[in-house]
């Protein structure tokens, strides 16, 4: 398999490199086009779209492989079916690209994209091209252009279902921490003569993946029926890009379960608190249960929509889930003589507040008898 690099000087000798790490991927649902509505595509029917590209071999995205050894971002596009070279002249546009959006605290849009395309106004031709794209709608700055030939093996190979792209992380100024996107994107002729213009994009994820520890305070504890305890959820970040988190519980039988608040913010490095409130019905089962918690975080991002070029709304984000489980052991009521030795123990118990109530009480009473007997002796 070959890949292709985009090649920079360095911007800068003195930045650190961006984070490495292995291959990691994504799967996606099959056959997941979307209908463009733009100038090249003024049509609004997603059904006649696809059932006009029926006579056009072009396959959507599977899955997404993504590595990096710091310096260079690697990205494998597998397709649904074999890669096949333009042939039909009703297809008027084909690409396939990713683009990034480096994390920032100023929470910019500032997007940089690898792009490599075929247009019918040059059919021999693929272009690889290298975007910066303003924050403001509209505005970008080409880094790097280039024509290849139509049979480019250095990305693409006739027969086989992937395409290779990448992407020289200098020119971004290396970051540390930021989010991909990829992409594939038809424009074609309908057999009725109508154009249509479908993307297939990928959900976004982060580099290098967030991490997220979740505990519960206390883990372990003993109810009744009808008894009720609360527990504290902590979720702690590791990673510098905010994030919105979701708590949720599984549910069991014979226990009700509420979680206040469900939805919460975590900020960089931060912590993300919420309670869990535990009640033992009636009908609870007499034996330990293991109650299975979860929060669902995603880190929601905006990028500049590339095909509209204008900003666009949060992408769809692939959310880390973390879980920890509570033990509650359910216990039968107590019996009578249980009842009478609890309420004993807890009376009588000098390490109890109530032993302390009743020898201050006991002690006032006392000392107010003898008073009481000198003031009659005097």
């Amino acid at each position: 398999m070959f890949i292709i690099m985009v090649l920079f000087e360095p911007i800068n000798e003195g930045f650190a490199l961006s984070p490495a790490f292995p291959i990691q991927g994504i799967s996606l649902p099959a056959d997941a086009w979307h209908l463009i509505d733009d100038v090249e595509s003024p049509t609004t029917n997603m059904t006649q779209c696809k059932e006009g590209g029926k006579h056009i071999p072009f396959p959507s995205i599977d899955a997404v492989n993504y590595y990096s050894d710091g310096k260079v971002l690697f990205t494998t596009l597998w397709l649904s079916s074999q890669f096949k070279p333009v042939q039909n002249m009703t297809e008027l546009y084909r690409s396939y690209a990713f683009f990034i959006v480096p994390s920032s605290i100023y929470n910019n849009t500032q997007t940089y994209e690898v792009t490599l395309e075929w247009n019918v106004t040059h059919p021999n031709i693929w272009t690889r091209k290298y975007h910066e794209w303003s924050p403001i709608a509209g505005f970008d700055k080409v880094l790097l252009q280039e024509n290849v030939s139509n049979n480019y093996l250095g990305s693409f190979e006739t027969g086989k279902n992937y395409v290779d792209l990448s992407m020289d992380l200098g020119a971004s100024g290396y970051p540390t921490q930021y989010s991909v996107v990829s992409y594939e994107k038809e424009v074609f002729i309908r057999k009725d003569g109508f154009p249509c213009s479908l993307i297939d994009i990928t959900d976004a994820v982060h580099i290098p993946p967030p991490e997220y520890v979740l505990s519960a305070l206390p883990n372990s504890f003993v109810l009744r029926p009808g008894g009720e305890n609360k527990i504290e959820l902590q979720l702690k970040s590791n990673s510098s890009m905010p994030a919105e988190v979701f708590f949720s519980s599984e549910p069991i039988d014979g226990l009700n379960s509420t979680i206040v608040p469900e939805e919460a913010f975590v900020s960089s490095l931060g912590l993300a608190t919420s309670t869990l409130y535990i009640k033992a019905l009636d009908n609870a089962t007499y034996l330990p249960h293991t109650l299975r918690v979860n929060a669902k975080t995603t880190i929601p991002i905006k990028v500049m929509n590339q095909v509209t070029q204008t900003i666009g709304p949060s992408l769809d984000v692939r959310s880390i889930t973390k879980n920890t489980d509570v033990i509650i052991t359910i216990q039968p009521p107590l019996t009578i003589p249980e009842q009478i030795n609890s309420f004993l123990t807890y009376w009588v118990n000098p390490f109890t507040g109530a032993y302390s109530v009743i020898a201050t009480i006991g002690t006032g009473i006392l000392g107010w008898r003898i008073g009481k007997r000198k003031s009659r002796s005097k």
